[in-house]
């Protein structure tokens, strides 16, 4: 819990808050009324870690990232009681997708969660799964990709190919089923809307991130459903850090209950 401090902060003290109540600036939902929408508490990312700091290694030609975590949670798919779906968590320093100055700094911020979930269906009397589609999620829009539809990559020699591929744009980071270029429509302050250029490449000099090498469990991190916002405070919610890994995001659905966390298999 923690006090929220007057202008300038002064010695008078408002209220307390959990770090997991809605406090980031500008969200609108959920937030406790003692705190203004344009108020709030926010992790602040040191400066020099925006672009991240390069952990590469090099088989033959490609490039892969390394040692750079992900991160995963569990849940049941409302209303389907037969199916789950596992979300599996990116972080990234610094959101700056390419485009004019004029347009691009309605939507750079600090801080950027990004994701993609896989649906799975359970087989009846069986700890079996059969995977049906993956969601991608990019800006304020997301895709199902039906499993037979999936690019998907073999994580281990031998092996089938199961991991789904993300193709991620340069410097937005948002998810994409496949490479390309792509317009997507954004709002400026929820209404003016402009549109953004996504460039989600595949090139031989573009490191590929091995997720599975490093994956974490989401919900039993110490920082799972911080309510604040994951970097600085910008002049409107888009330029201000998003929420991060949290039951808001994933199961907003209100008999939605968490899974016990396992790693997940194929």
């Amino acid at each position: 819990a923690h006090r929220a401090v007057a202008g300038r902060c002064a010695d008078a003290r408002g209220p307390e808050h959990l770090a997991t109540q809605i406090t980031r600036p500008f969200e609108q939902t959920g937030r406790p009324r003692s705190v203004p929408e344009r108020e709030g508490f926010y992790l602040n990312v040191d400066d020099e870690v925006r672009n991240g700091r390069p952990r590469k290694e090099k088989e033959g030609s490609q490039e892969f990232v390394e040692r750079v975590p992900a991160y995963y949670e569990r849940h049941p798919e409302p209303g389907k009681p037969q199916r789950e779906r596992i979300t599996y968590w990116f972080f990234y320093g610094l959101s700056q997708p390419p485009g004019p100055e004029g347009v691009l700094r309605h939507f750079r911020h600090e801080g950027d969660w990004e994701r993609i979930s896989v649906l799975l269906e359970r087989s009846p009397g069986r700890h079996a799964y059969t995977p049906i589609s993956v969601r991608y999620h990019f800006h304020e829009e997301n895709r199902d990709v039906p499993w037979h539809a999936v690019r998907r990559v073999v994580a281990e020699e031998g092996g089938e190919p199961t991991h789904p591929v993300v193709y991620v744009a340069k410097e937005s980071h948002a998810s994409h089923p496949r490479a390309g270029d792509f317009l997507e429509a954004r709002r400026i302050a929820g209404n003016r809307r402009v549109t953004a250029r996504d460039q989600a490449i595949a090139c031989p000099a573009c490191p590929q991130w091995r997720t599975w090498n490093d994956l974490k469990s989401a919900t039993s991190a110490p920082w799972y459903g911080f309510g604040g916002a994951w970097g600085s405070i910008g002049s409107q919610g888009g330029t201000t850090g998003p929420l991060g890994p949290s039951p808001r995001k994933t199961c907003r659905a209100a008999r939605c209950l968490r899974l016990p966390d396992a790693a997940p298999g194929r």
